[in-house]
């Protein structure tokens, strides 16, 4: 496992058939993700497709992806975690982005503590798309590997560079504590 202040990326933990499996099992019923109350979005801000895996629906994928995350939060982190948040199988095509912003925020989002990214594409099926950390003075990009999970802290400003080339797959998931970071 490699560390940096802003993420830890695991060796791979889904393997690529499961990787495609996931794709195709969940890839019906992709929605125009970042929508506010209103049922509008902001595509300056974010252009991504998603769709929503329930843990009601697909209890295995969690009983498979929530304990790697803890694994990781006990080696690095030490939050106290008790829940997480629906997993989302995220899709971006050319010109698909999300600009600079935090997992973590007001109302729902405030007792969000860890983030998780699972590349689902081999990296060679598109181009663009870095995930870009902002730690300190510099950024940090980072291009996930198939099959590979990148944690970082909610509270860790990032973005998602454009595709430019091909489609790009992830999957993502938040983990929550009762109480906000102080």
């Amino acid at each position: 496992m490699a560390y940096t202040p802003a993420s830890v990326t695991q060796d791979q933990v889904i393997s690529p058939a499961r990787c495609g499996e996931i794709i195709h099992t969940h890839s019906k019923s992709f929605k125009l993700g970042g929508l506010t109350s209103s049922g509008h979005s902001n595509t300056d801000v974010r252009k991504a497709l998603v769709s929503p895996i329930t843990l009601k629906d697909y209890p295995e994928m969690y009983q498979e992806i929530i304990p790697i995350a803890l694994e990781v939060n006990r080696e690095h982190w030490k939050y106290q975690l008790d829940s997480h948040d629906s997993l989302q199988l995220l899709k971006y095509t050319p010109g698909c982005h999300y600009d600079w912003h935090m997992d973590l925020g007001s109302g729902q989002h405030e007792t969000r503590k860890l983030s998780f990214i699972i590349g689902l594409s081999p990296t060679e099926s598109y181009e663009g798309g870095e995930v870009i950390f902002k730690v300190g003075p510099e950024n940090k990009a980072i291009k996930i590997e198939q099959g590979k999970m990148i944690t970082f802290p909610s509270f860790v400003l990032h973005k998602v560079a454009p595709v430019t080339k091909g489609e790009r797959y992830v999957l993502v998931g938040w983990l929550r504590g009762e109480t906000h970071f102080n």
